[in-house]
Protein backbone atom coordinates (compact mmCIF):
# COMPACT_ATOMS: atom_id res chain seq x y z
CA UNK A 1 0.00 0.00 0.00
CA UNK A 2 2.81 2.40 0.91
CA UNK A 3 4.76 1.77 -2.29
CA UNK A 4 1.61 2.07 -4.39
CA UNK A 5 0.76 5.45 -2.83
CA UNK A 6 4.28 6.75 -3.42
CA UNK A 7 4.32 5.52 -7.02
CA UNK A 8 0.95 7.17 -7.68
CA UNK A 9 2.15 10.47 -6.18
CA UNK A 10 5.33 10.35 -8.26
CA UNK A 11 3.34 9.65 -11.44
CA UNK A 12 1.00 12.57 -10.74
CA UNK A 13 3.93 14.88 -10.12
CA UNK A 14 5.63 13.84 -13.35
CA UNK A 15 2.35 14.49 -15.16
CA UNK A 16 2.28 18.04 -13.79
CA UNK A 17 -0.46 17.51 -11.19
CA UNK A 18 1.34 18.85 -8.12
CA UNK A 19 -1.86 19.31 -6.11
CA UNK A 20 -2.89 15.73 -6.85
CA UNK A 21 0.55 14.43 -5.89
CA UNK A 22 0.40 16.29 -2.59
CA UNK A 23 -3.03 14.88 -1.82
CA UNK A 24 -1.87 11.35 -2.69
CA UNK A 25 0.71 11.29 0.11
CA UNK A 26 -1.37 13.09 2.74
CA UNK A 27 -3.02 9.89 3.99
CA UNK A 28 0.32 8.12 4.23
CA UNK A 29 1.86 10.99 6.18
CA UNK A 30 -1.18 11.15 8.48
CA UNK A 31 -0.67 7.50 9.47
CA UNK A 32 1.48 6.62 12.48
CA UNK A 33 2.13 3.16 11.04
CA UNK A 34 4.25 4.22 8.08
CA UNK A 35 7.94 3.22 8.47
CA UNK A 36 10.40 6.08 8.87
CA UNK A 37 12.04 5.35 5.50
CA UNK A 38 8.66 5.51 3.73
CA UNK A 39 7.84 8.75 5.57
CA UNK A 40 11.11 10.25 4.35
CA UNK A 41 10.28 9.35 0.73
CA UNK A 42 6.74 10.69 1.13
CA UNK A 43 7.97 13.94 2.64
CA UNK A 44 10.40 14.45 -0.24
CA UNK A 45 7.61 13.81 -2.74
CA UNK A 46 5.36 16.30 -0.98
CA UNK A 47 8.23 18.78 -0.83
CA UNK A 48 8.60 18.53 -4.62
CA UNK A 49 4.86 19.11 -4.98
CA UNK A 50 4.98 22.11 -2.61
CA UNK A 51 7.87 23.53 -4.62
CA UNK A 52 5.90 23.21 -7.87
CA UNK A 53 3.01 24.98 -6.15
CA UNK A 54 5.28 27.84 -5.06
CA UNK A 55 5.08 27.25 -1.29
CA UNK A 56 8.74 27.51 -0.36
CA UNK A 57 8.17 27.56 3.42
CA UNK A 58 6.24 24.29 3.25
CA UNK A 59 8.87 22.84 0.91
CA UNK A 60 11.67 23.61 3.37
CA UNK A 61 9.66 22.21 6.31
CA UNK A 62 9.02 18.94 4.47
CA UNK A 63 12.65 18.57 3.42
CA UNK A 64 13.87 19.18 6.98
CA UNK A 65 11.36 16.59 8.21
CA UNK A 66 12.54 14.16 5.51
CA UNK A 67 16.15 14.53 6.69
CA UNK A 68 15.05 13.74 10.27
CA UNK A 69 12.93 10.75 9.17
CA UNK A 70 15.76 9.31 7.07
CA UNK A 71 18.15 9.65 10.00
CA UNK A 72 15.61 7.86 12.23
CA UNK A 73 15.34 5.05 9.69
CA UNK A 74 19.12 4.71 9.50
CA UNK A 75 18.87 4.45 5.71
CA UNK A 76 22.03 5.96 4.13
CA UNK A 77 20.50 6.23 0.64
CA UNK A 78 17.40 8.00 2.01
CA UNK A 79 19.56 10.32 4.10
CA UNK A 80 21.72 11.21 1.11
CA UNK A 81 18.63 11.92 -1.01
CA UNK A 82 17.08 14.14 1.66
CA UNK A 83 20.33 16.03 2.25
CA UNK A 84 20.75 16.55 -1.49
CA UNK A 85 17.23 17.98 -1.71
CA UNK A 86 17.97 20.36 1.16
CA UNK A 87 21.22 21.39 -0.51
CA UNK A 88 19.25 22.38 -3.63
CA UNK A 89 17.02 24.54 -1.44
CA UNK A 90 20.08 26.16 0.14
CA UNK A 91 21.35 27.03 -3.33
CA UNK A 92 17.95 28.44 -4.27
CA UNK A 93 18.09 30.57 -1.08
CA UNK A 94 21.60 31.82 -2.01
CA UNK A 95 23.34 29.91 0.78
CA UNK A 96 26.01 27.85 -1.00
CA UNK A 97 27.99 27.24 2.21
CA UNK A 98 25.05 25.38 3.76
CA UNK A 99 24.59 23.48 0.49
CA UNK A 100 28.22 22.31 0.58
CA UNK A 101 27.83 21.18 4.20
CA UNK A 102 24.78 19.04 3.36
CA UNK A 103 26.41 17.63 0.22
CA UNK A 104 29.56 16.73 2.16
CA UNK A 105 27.37 14.63 4.47
CA UNK A 106 25.44 13.14 1.56
CA UNK A 107 28.56 12.07 -0.33
CA UNK A 108 30.06 10.52 2.81
CA UNK A 109 26.93 8.38 3.28
CA UNK A 110 27.31 6.60 -0.05
CA UNK A 111 29.49 3.47 0.21
CA UNK A 112 29.64 3.16 -3.58
CA UNK A 113 29.32 6.64 -5.15
CA UNK A 114 28.54 5.60 -8.75
CA UNK A 115 26.09 7.71 -10.73
CA UNK A 116 24.34 8.96 -7.58
CA UNK A 117 27.61 10.20 -6.14
CA UNK A 118 28.45 11.83 -9.47
CA UNK A 119 25.17 13.76 -9.39
CA UNK A 120 25.86 14.95 -5.83
CA UNK A 121 29.40 16.01 -6.71
CA UNK A 122 28.12 17.93 -9.75
CA UNK A 123 25.80 19.95 -7.52
CA UNK A 124 28.59 20.44 -4.97
CA UNK A 125 30.82 21.76 -7.74
CA UNK A 126 28.16 24.40 -8.46
CA UNK A 127 27.99 25.37 -4.79
CA UNK A 128 31.78 25.49 -4.43
CA UNK A 129 32.09 27.67 -7.52
CA UNK A 130 29.63 30.12 -5.98
CA UNK A 131 31.87 30.25 -2.91
CA UNK A 132 34.85 31.05 -5.19
CA UNK A 133 36.34 27.65 -4.36
CA UNK A 134 37.31 27.03 -7.97
CA UNK A 135 39.92 24.39 -7.17
CA UNK A 136 37.36 22.41 -5.16
CA UNK A 137 34.76 22.79 -7.89
CA UNK A 138 37.19 21.57 -10.56
CA UNK A 139 38.17 18.61 -8.37
CA UNK A 140 34.49 17.67 -8.01
CA UNK A 141 33.90 17.84 -11.77
CA UNK A 142 37.02 15.76 -12.42
CA UNK A 143 35.61 13.17 -9.99
CA UNK A 144 32.20 13.28 -11.71
CA UNK A 145 33.79 12.36 -15.03
CA UNK A 146 35.75 9.56 -13.35
CA UNK A 147 32.64 8.11 -11.70
CA UNK A 148 30.31 8.24 -14.69
CA UNK A 149 30.14 5.22 -16.95
CA UNK A 150 31.24 5.87 -20.56
CA UNK A 151 27.71 4.93 -21.63
CA UNK A 152 26.24 7.83 -19.63
CA UNK A 153 26.85 10.24 -22.48
CA UNK A 154 24.34 12.93 -21.56
CA UNK A 155 25.57 13.18 -17.97
CA UNK A 156 29.19 13.26 -19.15
CA UNK A 157 28.34 16.00 -21.64
CA UNK A 158 26.79 18.11 -18.86
CA UNK A 159 29.88 17.63 -16.69
CA UNK A 160 32.18 18.65 -19.54
CA UNK A 161 30.05 21.76 -20.13
CA UNK A 162 30.17 22.68 -16.47
CA UNK A 163 33.93 22.22 -16.40
CA UNK A 164 34.29 24.29 -19.57
CA UNK A 165 32.45 27.17 -17.92
CA UNK A 166 34.62 26.93 -14.81
CA UNK A 167 37.81 26.73 -16.86
CA UNK A 168 36.78 29.83 -18.79
CA UNK A 169 36.47 31.91 -15.62
CA UNK A 170 39.80 30.44 -14.43
CA UNK A 171 41.49 31.58 -17.65
CA UNK A 172 42.19 28.04 -18.90
CA UNK A 173 41.04 28.65 -22.47
CA UNK A 174 42.64 25.54 -23.95
CA UNK A 175 41.03 23.32 -21.32
CA UNK A 176 37.67 24.98 -21.85
CA UNK A 177 37.94 24.40 -25.59
CA UNK A 178 38.67 20.69 -25.06
CA UNK A 179 35.69 20.33 -22.73
CA UNK A 180 33.35 22.06 -25.18
CA UNK A 181 34.51 19.76 -27.96
CA UNK A 182 33.92 16.73 -25.72
CA UNK A 183 30.45 17.97 -24.75
CA UNK A 184 29.49 18.47 -28.37
CA UNK A 185 30.68 14.96 -29.28
CA UNK A 186 28.71 13.40 -26.40
CA UNK A 187 25.38 15.19 -26.93
CA UNK A 188 23.42 12.74 -29.06
CA UNK A 189 19.91 14.04 -28.39
CA UNK A 190 18.98 17.67 -29.16
CA UNK A 191 18.06 19.71 -26.09
CA UNK A 192 17.61 23.48 -26.46
CA UNK A 193 18.80 24.28 -22.93
CA UNK A 194 22.02 22.27 -23.23
CA UNK A 195 22.69 23.52 -26.75
CA UNK A 196 22.07 27.09 -25.64
CA UNK A 197 24.55 26.78 -22.77
CA UNK A 198 27.14 25.22 -25.06
CA UNK A 199 26.74 27.95 -27.69
CA UNK A 200 27.00 30.58 -24.95
CA UNK A 201 30.22 29.11 -23.59
CA UNK A 202 31.57 28.89 -27.13
CA UNK A 203 30.68 32.55 -27.63
CA UNK A 204 32.53 33.53 -24.45
CA UNK A 205 35.57 31.52 -25.53
CA UNK A 206 35.60 33.18 -28.95
CA UNK A 207 35.23 36.61 -27.31
CA UNK A 208 38.27 35.96 -25.10
CA UNK A 209 40.21 34.84 -28.18
CA UNK A 210 39.28 38.05 -30.03
CA UNK A 211 37.02 36.33 -32.60
CA UNK A 212 34.18 38.83 -32.30
CA UNK A 213 32.26 37.72 -35.39
CA UNK A 214 32.40 34.09 -34.29
CA UNK A 215 31.33 35.09 -30.78
CA UNK A 216 28.36 37.08 -32.09
CA UNK A 217 27.24 34.17 -34.28
CA UNK A 218 27.42 31.73 -31.35
CA UNK A 219 25.47 34.12 -29.13
CA UNK A 220 22.64 34.41 -31.68
CA UNK A 221 22.28 30.62 -31.57
CA UNK A 222 22.57 30.64 -27.76
CA UNK A 223 19.80 33.23 -27.39
CA UNK A 224 17.48 31.30 -29.70
CA UNK A 225 18.03 28.00 -27.86
CA UNK A 226 17.57 29.66 -24.45
CA UNK A 227 14.26 31.11 -25.63
CA UNK A 228 13.13 27.71 -26.92
CA UNK A 229 14.00 26.13 -23.56
CA UNK A 230 12.31 28.91 -21.56
CA UNK A 231 15.66 29.44 -19.82
CA UNK A 232 15.42 33.03 -18.59
CA UNK A 233 18.69 32.87 -16.63
CA UNK A 234 20.36 31.62 -19.80
CA UNK A 235 18.87 34.50 -21.78
CA UNK A 236 20.24 36.96 -19.23
CA UNK A 237 23.71 35.39 -19.39
CA UNK A 238 23.68 35.62 -23.19
CA UNK A 239 22.60 39.27 -22.99
CA UNK A 240 25.52 40.08 -20.70
CA UNK A 241 28.04 38.39 -23.01
CA UNK A 242 26.46 40.12 -26.02
CA UNK A 243 27.06 43.40 -24.18
CA UNK A 244 30.72 42.45 -23.77
CA UNK A 245 30.97 41.81 -27.51
CA UNK A 246 29.41 45.25 -28.04
CA UNK A 247 32.09 46.72 -25.77
CA UNK A 248 34.83 45.02 -27.78
CA UNK A 249 33.31 46.40 -31.00
CA UNK A 250 32.84 49.84 -29.45
CA UNK A 251 29.08 49.49 -30.10
CA UNK A 252 27.92 51.23 -26.96
CA UNK A 253 24.23 51.28 -27.94
CA UNK A 254 24.05 47.50 -28.18
CA UNK A 255 26.24 47.05 -25.12
CA UNK A 256 24.07 49.28 -22.92
CA UNK A 257 20.77 47.84 -24.16
CA UNK A 258 21.89 44.26 -23.61
CA UNK A 259 23.49 44.77 -20.21
CA UNK A 260 20.50 46.74 -18.88
CA UNK A 261 18.27 43.85 -19.94
CA UNK A 262 20.59 41.37 -18.22
CA UNK A 263 20.64 43.32 -14.93
CA UNK A 264 16.86 43.74 -14.90
CA UNK A 265 16.17 40.06 -15.62
CA UNK A 266 18.71 38.73 -13.12
CA UNK A 267 17.37 41.05 -10.41
CA UNK A 268 13.87 39.75 -11.19
CA UNK A 269 15.06 36.14 -10.97
CA UNK A 270 16.81 36.81 -7.65
CA UNK A 271 20.19 35.71 -9.02
CA UNK A 272 22.45 37.86 -6.87
CA UNK A 273 25.75 36.56 -8.23
CA UNK A 274 24.59 36.79 -11.85
CA UNK A 275 23.31 40.32 -11.28
CA UNK A 276 26.66 41.28 -9.71
CA UNK A 277 28.48 40.03 -12.81
CA UNK A 278 26.11 41.98 -15.05
CA UNK A 279 26.56 45.15 -12.99
CA UNK A 280 30.31 44.85 -13.36
CA UNK A 281 29.83 44.67 -17.13
CA UNK A 282 27.48 47.68 -16.99
CA UNK A 283 30.13 49.57 -15.04
CA UNK A 284 32.54 48.89 -17.91
CA UNK A 285 29.97 50.22 -20.40
CA UNK A 286 29.35 53.32 -18.30
CA UNK A 287 33.09 53.88 -17.94
CA UNK A 288 33.54 53.73 -21.71
CA UNK A 289 30.76 56.33 -22.20
CA UNK A 290 32.16 58.67 -19.55
CA UNK A 291 29.55 57.99 -16.83
CA UNK A 292 32.04 57.62 -13.99
CA UNK A 293 29.45 58.16 -11.26
CA UNK A 294 27.19 55.47 -12.72
CA UNK A 295 30.12 53.07 -13.07
CA UNK A 296 31.16 53.69 -9.46
CA UNK A 297 27.60 53.07 -8.26
CA UNK A 298 27.44 49.72 -10.05
CA UNK A 299 30.81 48.68 -8.62
CA UNK A 300 29.78 49.73 -5.11
CA UNK A 301 26.77 47.42 -5.49
CA UNK A 302 29.01 44.54 -6.57
CA UNK A 303 31.49 45.09 -3.74
CA UNK A 304 28.62 45.30 -1.26
CA UNK A 305 27.32 41.98 -2.55
CA UNK A 306 30.71 40.27 -2.03
CA UNK A 307 31.64 42.00 1.23
CA UNK A 308 33.73 39.70 3.38
CA UNK A 309 34.72 37.50 0.44
CA UNK A 310 38.18 37.92 -1.06
CA UNK A 311 37.16 36.16 -4.24
CA UNK A 312 36.93 36.42 -7.99
CA UNK A 313 34.00 38.85 -8.12
CA UNK A 314 35.69 41.23 -5.70
CA UNK A 315 38.91 41.13 -7.74
CA UNK A 316 36.98 41.77 -10.98
CA UNK A 317 35.18 44.74 -9.42
CA UNK A 318 38.45 46.16 -8.08
CA UNK A 319 40.00 45.80 -11.53
CA UNK A 320 37.21 47.85 -13.12
CA UNK A 321 37.19 50.34 -10.24
CA UNK A 322 40.91 50.88 -10.86
CA UNK A 323 40.02 51.97 -14.42
CA UNK A 324 37.37 54.33 -13.04
CA UNK A 325 39.93 55.83 -10.67
CA UNK A 326 42.42 56.29 -13.51
CA UNK A 327 39.80 58.13 -15.59
CA UNK A 328 38.90 60.25 -12.56
CA UNK A 329 42.53 61.13 -11.83
CA UNK A 330 42.64 59.25 -8.50
CA UNK A 331 45.95 57.53 -9.15
CA UNK A 332 46.75 56.31 -5.62
CA UNK A 333 43.35 54.65 -5.33
CA UNK A 334 43.75 53.15 -8.82
CA UNK A 335 47.15 51.70 -7.88
CA UNK A 336 45.76 50.09 -4.71
CA UNK A 337 42.84 48.51 -6.58
CA UNK A 338 44.85 47.14 -9.50
CA UNK A 339 47.53 45.68 -7.22
CA UNK A 340 44.86 43.91 -5.15
CA UNK A 341 43.21 42.56 -8.30
CA UNK A 342 46.53 41.44 -9.76
CA UNK A 343 47.54 39.66 -6.55
CA UNK A 344 44.28 37.71 -6.52
CA UNK A 345 44.40 36.78 -10.19
CA UNK A 346 48.01 35.63 -9.97
CA UNK A 347 47.26 33.51 -6.90
CA UNK A 348 44.23 32.00 -8.65
CA UNK A 349 46.18 31.35 -11.86
CA UNK A 350 43.67 33.41 -13.88
CA UNK A 351 45.90 34.57 -16.73
CA UNK A 352 43.05 36.18 -18.73
CA UNK A 353 42.32 38.63 -15.91
CA UNK A 354 46.04 39.02 -15.15
CA UNK A 355 46.56 40.30 -18.71
CA UNK A 356 43.86 42.93 -18.12
CA UNK A 357 45.39 43.91 -14.78
CA UNK A 358 48.80 44.34 -16.40
CA UNK A 359 47.41 46.55 -19.15
CA UNK A 360 45.63 48.76 -16.61
CA UNK A 361 48.79 49.03 -14.52
CA UNK A 362 50.79 49.85 -17.64
CA UNK A 363 48.44 52.77 -18.37
CA UNK A 364 48.69 53.94 -14.78
CA UNK A 365 52.49 53.75 -14.78
CA UNK A 366 52.67 55.67 -18.07
CA UNK A 367 50.52 58.45 -16.62
CA UNK A 368 52.85 58.63 -13.61
CA UNK A 369 55.91 58.85 -15.87
CA UNK A 370 57.23 55.33 -15.25
CA UNK A 371 57.77 54.44 -18.92
CA UNK A 372 60.08 51.52 -18.17
CA UNK A 373 57.55 49.96 -15.81
CA UNK A 374 54.74 50.53 -18.30
CA UNK A 375 56.73 48.91 -21.09
CA UNK A 376 57.52 45.89 -18.93
CA UNK A 377 53.83 45.44 -18.02
CA UNK A 378 52.84 45.67 -21.68
CA UNK A 379 55.50 43.11 -22.60
CA UNK A 380 54.27 40.69 -19.94
CA UNK A 381 50.66 41.17 -21.01
CA UNK A 382 51.49 40.59 -24.69
CA UNK A 383 53.48 37.44 -23.85
CA UNK A 384 50.74 35.99 -21.64
CA UNK A 385 48.05 36.78 -24.22
CA UNK A 386 50.05 35.10 -26.98
CA UNK A 387 50.48 32.00 -24.80
CA UNK A 388 46.76 31.87 -24.07
CA UNK A 389 45.89 32.02 -27.77
CA UNK A 390 48.68 29.71 -29.01
CA UNK A 391 46.63 26.46 -28.69
CA UNK A 392 44.01 27.94 -31.05
CA UNK A 393 46.45 29.27 -33.68
CA UNK A 394 45.96 27.84 -37.19
CA UNK A 395 48.20 24.88 -37.94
Amino acid sequence: MTDAALLRADSLLRAGDAAGARAAVEALLASDRAPAAARARALLLRARAQHHLGDMAATRADVDAAVAAAEEAGDPAAQASALASRAELHLHADDPAAAVADLDRAVALLPEPGSTGAALLHVRATARARLDDRAGALADLDAVLTLLDPAEGTERAHAHQSRAGLRLVCGDLAGAGRDLDAAQDLHTLPHPGCEGARYHLGGRLRLLLGDLDGAAADLVHAHRRAQEAGDRAGQAAVARTTAEVGLARNDMVTARRQVDAAVALLDHLGDGDGAADARRTRAQVRLRTGDLAGAAADLDAVLGRVAGRDGARRAAALQTRAEVHVRGGHLLEAAADVEAALAHHRAAGDRVEEVRDLRIRASLRAIRGDEAGAAEDRRRADTAEAELRAPFAPG
